[in-house]
């Protein structure tokens, strides 16, 4: 799905409902989109994470493998997925791929991510890490340094989720642990 969305700019949802949206559990089926949007949200964090653990840059064919790192840093940084299983899993995923010959990187690269990612994204000014070139300079023509930061702040955060429901709406906000708004909508009863 990664590849899909960076090198065939193909939407997300459209690559997750041709790839798996049959094939996984409900729940697995939520995990991989959240890792997968995780990952493009926070791709500038992530790249630059990797790149300091990486010696020499990855050719270009080595696109898997680099999808696969960044899905394992998304996993232990941002989504704290216990380390053996991030690390595990995607030196298997790299062995089931045509990344075989980066099995090694892909597990060196993400046990130091495990052991040292977080701190070292804490330092990093996500923000501006991001968020495109062409677009922060856009913005910052246009609002300035200070308010193109706190747009791309903003960026970073998964968006709530909004669920209507027509009827037995404290029924529901009760199953689901759900906040309800003071002003309930029109349709709620």
């Amino acid at each position: 799905m990664i590849d899909d969305v960076l090198a065939r700019d193909r939407p997300l949802d459209e690559s997750l409902a041709a790839r798996i949206s049959g094939s996984l559990e409900p729940r697995d089926r939520a995990f991989a989109r959240n890792l997968a949007a995780t990952t493009l949200r926070r791709l500038g964090q992530i790249d630059d994470l990797v790149s300091a653990y990486v010696t020499r840059p990855l050719p270009a064919s080595a696109h898997t493998a680099r999808n696969i790192l960044r899905l394992g840093a998304a996993q232990l940084v941002f989504l704290e997925t216990p380390p053996h299983a991030a690390v595990n899993e995607s030196v298997a995923l790299a062995g089931t791929r045509s990344a075989e010959r980066y099995k090694s990187l892909v597990n060196a690269v993400l046990r130091r991510l495990a052991a040292e990612g977080k701190a070292r994204a804490g330092a990093q000014d996500a923000p501006r890490l991001n968020t495109p070139a062409w677009l922060w300079k856009s913005w910052s023509a246009a609002y300035g340094e200070t308010t193109a930061h706190r747009i791309a702040e903003a960026h970073l955060g998964e968006p709530p989720l909004d669920i209507s429901v027509r009827a037995d709406t404290e029924s529901w906000a009760a199953r689901l642990e759900a906040e309800r708004p003071r002003t309930p909508y029109p349709h709620a009863r």
